[in-house]
């Protein structure tokens, strides 16, 4: 099973709750539109649990078919995309990714960051956070590692917000062709 976030332990219920204000459900009818038990719904509210994969999968549709911001909207960008992309959130969480991108989802990025570029990344994700990037949304950094041994890592980080929390895009930039 993959890591827990703090963020995704929030948004699962705000989404929830934005849903069912939406559809004036009560937490029971949620529930049966999602297969569950309200007893269930209401631990998931609260942020006791976090749904499972497939009852996630559930919840954005009932977003979508409600026309509700959801992860899942942008989530289902990142992984169609032919450019490697990452979608992530404070707690360095990989939330979406694109085949291309060589990341696997429900793990962190640090833990998949190659071990010569670690200490850069902690560097970098820790200047993200003295920095703002995660208080609101719009807010964009250029990620740049060099090395002469392994080349140069660029990437375009940009911050979104969807159900009250902040998320992170990263999308690789292609390094440029030596001149001739």
């Amino acid at each position: 099973m993959g890591e827990t976030s703090r963020q995704a332990r929030d948004y699962w219920p705000a989404l929830i709750q934005a849903i069912r204000f939406a559809r004036q459900w009560s937490q029971t009818t949620f529930a049966c539109e999602v297969d569950s038990s309200q007893e269930t719904v209401s631990r998931w509210e609260s942020g006791a649990v976090t749904p499972s994969r497939q009852k996630q999968q559930r919840i954005e549709q009932l977003a979508e078919a409600a026309h509700i911001s959801s992860l899942g909207g942008v989530s289902s960008i990142i992984r169609l995309s032919p450019y490697p992309m990452l979608l992530c959130d404070e707690d360095d969480l990989v939330i979406a990714a694109s085949k291309s991108s060589g990341f696997q989802e429900g793990r962190t990025a640090f833990s998949q960051t190659p071990t010569f570029q670690q200490t850069y990344f902690a560097e970098f994700s820790l200047s993200l956070k003295t920095s703002g990037f995660w208080a609101e949304s719009g807010q964009s950094r250029n990620y740049v590692f060099t090395s002469p041994a392994h080349g140069e890592f660029r990437a375009v980080l940009v911050s979104i917000k969807i159900q009250g929390a902040i998320y992170c895009v990263v999308q690789a930039i292609p390094s440029a062709s030596p001149a001739r």
